[in-house]
């Protein structure tokens, strides 16, 4: 049986379009067994507060905003703002997007932008803007078809600054902006999840300038690429140790990641508070925690990336003893309670 979640919504600064955008978005909740109650733009008191930062009651808002608490915030505007804190709608606001964000706010808990994956995924439509409503449409670029993951593409426009589209098919595309570090789909997080776990065997990917950037991402979600390659990396790199180390060089934590604001599990956690208390190698970290290697690696790789990892070239003798495997695999666990066991492949 269905549980139905109650949840309240209000606006700030919100033009009449806006307004009755978000009034449709609200109504279309309650397929998602979500009783919502769209609050007057007077009482800014709703869980969820959409603002336009354009206008200067809604700029105000937002400076003034305590994120303490339960409430969380919807951005919209013109530019392109990238805050990590809050979910961030470039104008013109979409319906579907819109309330695809809404539902996703309503998982969430407040002040954690990215949590586990719901439980069900399914891919909203793919909202194309139509040449008609361009004034100057994108020129076609050459398109590429490369066997990359989504943490490759990731790290390679965060590492050389490229702007490129991104097609994961059957998924709406990506349009990744590595200068400005951010990435604007009509995607729902949910479905950066399982285009992280999925493997495909032909992604194609297109070079985009900064006028192509600014025309396609209008009206769609604006992440942070650094947020998406963290979690690309912890998940999805999970075969390959990153860098000029061996599993036996030692490594230590410089400083802990930020993992208020970052995706994580409890066995992260623990990883952070073993690497930041002394160097080890990343075998003598798999002989004391006994998790498995992926996981060991996806965190070192990621915490690696963020420039958070010293390393000590001096190699450490570790015990040369083989591990029984767990009787129930951690990270399958962890997988399965994503629900997305069945279209992840083996590690």
């Amino acid at each position: 049986m269905s549980t139905k979640t109650d949840l309240t919504v209000t606006s700030v600064g919100l033009d009449n379009t806006e307004q009755s955008v978000l009034n449709v978005a609200v109504n279309l909740l309650k397929k998602h067994q979500i009783h919502a109650t769209l609050l007057s733009p007077e009482d800014n008191n709703g869980q969820i507060v959409v603002v336009d930062l354009d206008k200067p009651i809604g700029k105000t808002f937002y400076q003034q905003f305590q994120s303490a608490g339960k409430r969380q915030l919807i951005l919209l505007s013109d530019n392109i703002i990238n805050d990590n804190r809050h979910l961030m709608l470039k104008k013109p606001v979409l319906v579907q997007t819109l309330k695809d964000l809404l539902v996703e706010t309503s998982k969430q808990p407040a002040n954690k932008t990215f949590t586990s994956p719901p439980s069900s995924i399914v891919a909203p439509p793919c909202l194309q803007l139509s040449t008609s409503t361009i004034a100057n449409p994108p020129k076609p670029q050459r398109t590429v078809v490369t066997t990359d993951s989504l943490f490759q593409v990731l790290r390679k426009a965060r590492t050389e600054g490229q702007i490129i589209q991104v097609f994961y098919s059957p998924h709406p595309p990506l349009f990744i902006d590595g200068k400005q570090g951010i990435i604007a789909t009509s995607c729902s997080r949910e479905l950066l999840y399982k285009i992280v776990f999925n493997q495909y065997n032909s992604v194609r990917t297109q070079v985009l300038t900064e006028a192509d950037f600014q025309i396609l991402s209008s009206g769609k979600q604006i992440l942070s690429l650094e947020q998406v390659l963290w979690y690309a990396t912890l998940y999805g790199s999970q075969t390959e140790l990153l860098g000029d180390i061996s599993p036996t060089t030692p490594v230590r934590l410089k400083a802990w990641p930020n993992l208020s604001r970052l995706e994580c599990e409890p066995v992260h956690i623990q990883l952070s508070a073993l690497l930041a208390s002394q160097a080890l190698s990343l075998k003598q970290v798999e002989e004391k925690t006994c998790l498995e290697w992926g996981i060991i690696v996806g965190f070192y790789n990621a915490v690696a990336l963020a420039g958070l990892i010293e390393v000590n070239h001096k190699t450490l003798h570790t015990t040369a003893r083989h591990k029984a495997p767990q009787k129930t695999r951690l990270f399958n666990r962890i997988l399965q309670r994503l629900k997305l066991q069945s279209s992840i492949p083996a590690i």
